[in-house]
């Protein structure tokens, strides 16, 4: 028979799920059936339907007659399990226990094998009354365990409870009598935290605690006398576990996490795109490999796939991972997808998500699931990611960011603040590096040393002038200077006219010289539209460049402007004749209006260069706010960082508090790195480090020199765990008076942006620390150290996650102390399906489905169903390691009988 057949015969393929269970059901064959209630069993069926039960169990007091009809009237999905209500001989009123069998056991055998022996045969009802009758607690007890049955004692505020036992005789029989039962009936919840947080630990054993209808106060009730259908569905335990008498079990094994005593379904919130199922179709591979077509349910809490090597585990799991974006590494060569890429195109995967939305996907198809996504962990990337520490250390941050705890809290969005505002302070620096040195080149460029000389010697000259000018103008008439003057002026407007004519004629020659290309052109044109007309060629229509109306516009523009140069030149001598006549006359003159012209050249050039000492002085000034900004932002950021390592802290906490449980011996701190191997690194580039020889036989380290050891040293200060930012201050003063005996000793080939860019730098980063049991990252095992990545990926969101075969790198022991419970925790927040044949992780984390997959005859396929389930159960003992002993430590941890 196929994996696919067997598996579409078992009842309840998505594994154990939170039903509602009454396992404490009386019918009017019990003797204390209120009279007035004339329900058949008929009735008592109907109402445990309406009230959406899952499991009644019939236990009339001292009798097995009504099971068999309520089995005959069950319908539907509803389970009877048959049972018997007995009084025992302790107590003042004789305590009350249950018998609980599994449904294959014949009432007629309960009758024979149970009842008899305990002398509570019908003859011994009716010779001894049903109210006086009584029977061994032990053996009662002994003889339910004989037949494979469940012993549940009523407990708390019950009637005829354990805890009706006098005081005196209570300290010595209670915890004798409760090792001898298997289930705890009490009345309410509080009775349920009184025994796990007082009595359980007391007694160092823990047991199932139940609530049943006949817990329920009938004096509010109709029937009031007695037993009745009304009970039903007033109070019920919800169990997680197949609705079999092998489920029940499972609280035994598990008597807190597969029990709640509430009104609603237990089940925690999941992700609504949490899986709801899978389905394979198109299976057909090649002639050596197919896979079964099937449609897999999944449970929403633990899915464990098991199988032998090359059972189709993994395919399973890359399958589903292929339907996400960037989730199959084309270069994994253990990749499943990869590996049938070209030959299993049309194998299609289909997905029904929790909210009832459909994906679909053939193999080689483009298309993804973009409203959701998964944490998928192939089998090898958990020893990939902690081969480098700090790669680690960087994944593990990543992972914490991208929890989603983390991403809806203020410290999340008060760190990217920060962290955006510390990118903006890093780009202010580098420009105003860029600005600083362009200034710095600018300023050295004009020489200032150059320009003051220059300057003096100017206003030097200028007084020599002024007093040669002074001494002229006492020869000459005040007639005979204006006019001097005017002509002078005329002289320089005249030439300057004339300057602007010449140019324009040149401009107007060459532009005319161009007017030949175009009658060129045109010629060119003319031969073309010959050869068109002469070919004939239709649509084609073609003119020349018209150019005369504006070359003549130029033409007639140069006319005027060579007649006016003709007469300004002219006027220009004549204007200097006049000038030499004055000259002739007053010969000294000449030697005046040189002078004044003079003074005005040397007045132009002292203009000029006051001009540019006031522009060095601007620069100057521009160049000491910019170094100061540049200061003030490098604190800044010393401080941003600061900041970020407080908010990190905070979303460590974050990420921390939350999933506690689960990461419980994993403890992460923020850290703030400076990395000095870099900053050395880049510096012995930059500086000539001949200058940092402290002997003559060895040249001295960035890192070891004198030179920077306060820098440093304050450094490492600031980035102390405890530390403030009082210390910032004082690594800026230091660094000011550096800089300029840095620039001094860099290389020649180094320029000072190069050694701003370095001393600037940011060298920066926030670091998560981990420790495991209080021992840091680096010092951690292999083992350790996946344990701690597991942790943090089960941690970290709430989405389903994916692992494949995790514990290649942990033994069994480990995988118990740190795994199993924080498997346990996860699987109340997400989905989680592991692939993986160690028994302690798929027994001890107690999943709630079981995929088995098998491969045979060239053929993938799954089998599927909870751990209670038989055919699922023994197909486990035989593929995990360590199976049956894992089943077997199960069963005794509670000392199950």
């Amino acid at each position: 028979m196929s994996a696919n057949n067997q598996s579409s015969k078992l009842p309840y393929l998505r594994g154990s799920t939170w039903r509602k269970w009454d396992l404490h059901v009386h019918t009017p064959a019990s003797y204390d059936w209120d009279k007035k209630c004339n329900a058949l069993a008929k009735d008592i069926v109907d109402k445990a339907i309406a009230e959406n039960l899952s499991v009644i169990a019939i236990t009339d007091h001292h009798t097995v007659k009504g099971i068999d009809e309520i089995v005959k009237e069950t319908r539907g999905d509803l389970v009877v399990l048959p049972g018997v209500e007995l009084r025992t001989d302790k107590g003042n009123r004789g305590i009350h226990i249950i018998g609980l069998f599994d449904s294959l056991i014949a009432s007629k055998t309960i009758y024979d094998k149970l009842l008899c022996p305990l002398d509570l045969s019908e003859d011994d009802i009716k010779n001894k009354g049903d109210n006086q009758i009584y029977c061994d607690f032990e053996k009662a007890c002994q003889k339910i365990h004989e037949l494979g049955g469940l012993v549940l004692l009523h407990a708390g505020n019950k009637s005829n409870s354990i805890e009706q036992l006098d005081s005196d005789v209570r300290s010595v029989l209670k915890k004798d009598l409760a090792f001898l039962v298997d289930i705890f009936e009490v009345s309410n919840e509080k009775q349920v935290n009184n025994y796990r947080n007082i009595v359980f630990p007391n007694i160092k054993q823990e047991f199932p605690c139940i609530i049943t209808s006949d817990a329920c106060d009938r004096s509010k009730l109709q029937y009031k006398n007695g037993h009745s259908t009304e009970v039903i569905g007033k109070n019920y335990t919800w169990i997680k576990a197949d609705p079999t008498f092998e489920g029940l079990k499972q609280i035994i094994y598990e008597p807190k996490d597969r029990i709640r005593i509430q009104e609603n379904d237990p089940e925690p919130l999941k992700s609504s795109y949490s899986i709801g199922s899978i389905k394979l179709s198109n299976g057909s591979i090649n002639k050596n490999l197919s896979i079964e077509n099937v449609e897999i349910p999944l449970n929403q809490n633990l899915v464990a796939i098991i199988g032998g090597k090359g059972s189709g585990k993994t395919a399973l799991l890359d399958l589903v991972a292929n339907c996400y974006p960037d989730k199959i590494d084309s270069s994994n060569k253990n990749s499943f997808v990869n590996r049938i890429f070209n030959e299993g195109q049309d194998l299609l995967v289909s997905i029904n998500f929790l909210n009832q939305e459909n994906f679909s996907k053939k193999l080689v198809e483009s298309k993804f699931v973009t409203d959701s996504d998964i944490e998928y962990i192939p089998q090898g990337q958990i020893e990939n990611k902690i081969g480098n520490t700090q790669e680690f250390h960087n994944f593990l941050q990543n992972l914490i960011f991208k929890s989603d705890r983390v991403r809806n809290s203020t410290a999340y969005f008060e760190y990217y603040e920060n962290g955006a505002n510390k990118k903006e302070i890093k780009q202010k620096i580098e420009e105003l590096n860029q600005d600083i040195f362009t200034i710095e080149t600018q300023i050295k460029n004009e020489d200032i040393e150059n320009i003051n000389r220059q300057l003096k010697l100017k206003e030097t000259e200028r007084i020599d002038i002024q007093e040669r000018i002074s001494s002229a103008e006492k020869l000459f008439t005040k007639e005979k200077l204006d006019e001097a003057n005017k002509f002078q002026k005329e002289l320089s407007v005249s030439k300057d006219r004339r300057d602007k004519l010449s140019n324009l004629n040149r401009l107007i020659k060459n532009t005319l010289e161009k007017f030949t290309q175009i009658e060129n052109l045109n010629k060119d044109i003319e031969i073309i539209k010959n050869l068109t007309n002469e070919l004939n060629l239709k649509n084609v229509t073609m003119g020349v460049i018209e150019y005369k109306t504006i070359k003549d516009q130029i033409e007639n523009i140069q006319k005027k402007a060579v007649l006016e140069l003709s007469v300004i030149s002219e006027n220009i001598e004549q204007t200097q004749y006049k000038i030499d006549k004055i000259e002739r006359l007053q010969k000294d003159k000449k030697e005046y209006i040189v002078l004044l012209n003079k003074i005005k050249e040397v007045d132009a050039a002292i203009d000029s260069l006051k001009n540019k000492q006031k522009n060095i002085d601007e620069m100057n000034q521009s160049l000491s706010e910019k170094i100061e900004k540049r200061w003030t932002l490098y604190e800044q950021l010393f401080n941003t960082y600061l900041l970020l390592r407080e908010k990190y802290k905070e979303i460590i906490d974050v990420f921390s508090k939350d999933a506690y449980e689960i990461l419980v011996s994993v403890e992460f701190k923020s850290s703030l790195i400076f990395d000095f191997k870099n900053f050395a690194k880049i510096g012995e580039d930059i500086l000539d480090l001949r200058t940092f020889k402290e002997s003559k036989a060895q040249k001295v380290s960035l890192l070891e020199s004198e030179f920077l050891k306060d820098t440093i040293n304050t450094i490492e200060e600031i980035i102390k765990p405890e530390s403030s930012n009082s210390k910032i201050g004082s690594l800026i003063a230091i660094m000011k008076q550096k800089v300029g005996e840095l620039l001094k000793i860099k290389k020649s080939t180094r320029t000072s942006e190069h050694l701003y860019e370095w001393l600037f730098g940011d060298y920066l980063s926030l670091h998560t620390e981990t420790y495991f049991n209080d021992i840091y990252l680096e010092k951690l095992s292999l083992g350790q150290k996946c344990t701690v990545l597991l942790k943090v990926y089960l941690a970290q969101g709430e989405n389903t996650i994916f692992i494949d075969q995790p514990d290649d790198n942990l033994d069994n022991e480990f995988i118990m102390n740190e795994l199993v419970d924080a498997i346990r925790r996860t699987k109340l927040n997400r989905q989680v399906i592991i692939a993986s044949n160690n028994a302690n992780v798929v027994i001890n984390s107690d999943a709630e489905q079981i995929i088995i997959a098998e491969y045979n005859n060239g053929k993938i396929s799954y089998t599927m169903g909870a751990i209670e389930e038989p055919i699922i159960k023994e197909k486990a003992i035989h593929i995990l390691e360590g199976g049956r002993t894992a089943f077997e430590a199960r069963e005794k941890k509670y000392n199950f009988k």
